[in-house]
């Protein structure tokens, strides 16, 4: 039963990051100058 609730809150934590993650992308997108904007997407890329 603990390492099922350990699961769940893992879970939970992991799609709370990758929401938020999702979150600031945007916001960086949005906020940042178009020079930036290459980096940025080529960093993500890199990683995924």
């Amino acid at each position: 039963q603990a390492l099922g609730g350990a699961g769940a809150i893992a879970t939970a934590v992991a799609g709370l990051i990758t929401s938020v993650t999702g979150v600031l992308d945007r916001w960086v997108e949005r906020n940042m100058p178009a020079p930036e904007k290459p980096a940025a997407k080529g960093r993500k890329g890199k990683s995924s």
